[in-house]
């Protein structure tokens, strides 16, 4: 099974219940698509620095810095959030 991990930004515990609903969004939305074999629940596990690079990754998150400095190019970027005003 695929390795998901979006624990950059998990401090708190509303933060960690918000990323596991947008998991379940996403998950969704992937089994719509076709995607199978995708975990119930997000990995806690795993540092999200160490997700970053594994071949089992499918899904993790990373701010600009770590993208720029050192992901570029080894990884796929899929989507950048915007805030909404």
């Amino acid at each position: 099974m695929p390795l998901v991990s979006i624990a950059m930004y998990v401090t708190s515990e509303p933060l960690a219940d918000a990323t596991s609903e947008l998991w379940a969004f996403l998950r969704h939305y992937l089994s719509q698509a076709g995607v199978q074999d995708l975990p119930e629940r997000l990995d806690r596990t795993v540092p999200y620095d160490e997700a970053w690079l594994r071949p089992d990754l499918l899904l993790s998150q990373a701010c600009g810095y770590p993208f720029a400095k050192s992901l570029r190019g080894r990884v796929r970027l899929v989507a950048t959030p915007i805030a909404r005003r």
